[in-house]
């Protein structure tokens, strides 16, 4: 198995591979899908047990549970196989996607109130954070994985 990155779940991979995950205990989890205006953002709701998908969103300023996705090349494992990258488990939901199965951090959309990028996950406080997660877990995952 190889990782190209990480990411959050958009909607539409959320709806498609809803059956694969698993809720993320009393926390509620941001998607990087826009929610109804420029500074509202997706997010799931996980606080009473159940998953639920809300689409009008939340405010970028609002702090939620970052829950990342790996995208993945894997030939060996099939949905509901684990693993662990970057000390948190991981659950593989698809032959492309794997999902954290707990919380990394709490974080804002959008860091220090700055409007300007609103809810464009690629200019996001969160994406950023995820790439510097990801480059500095990557190679060590790849050693231990082998092993």
């Amino acid at each position: 198995m190889r990782t190209k990155e990480a990411t959050l779940l958009s909607e539409e991979e959320y709806k498609r591979y809803e059956e694969h995950i698993k809720p993320l205990q009393h926390r509620t989890w941001w998607l990087s899908s826009p929610g109804v205006d420029d500074l509202y953002v997706e997010y799931i709701d996980d606080r009473n047990d159940e998953k639920k998908l809300n689409s009008y969103g939340v405010i970028i300023f609002d702090k939620l549970s970052v829950r990342p996705a790996l995208i993945i090349k894997c030939y060996t494992k099939k949905p509901g196989d684990t693993f662990i990258f970057g000390g948190i488990k991981m659950t593989i939901i698809s032959d492309s996607l794997a999902l954290a199965d707990e919380e990394l951090t709490m974080m804002s959309f959008q860091e220090g109130w700055d409007t300007a990028y609103g809810n464009n996950y690629n200019k996001s406080s969160i994406k950023k954070y995820l790439q510097r997660w990801y480059r500095y877990n990557r190679d060590e995952f790849a050693v231990n994985f082998r092993k």
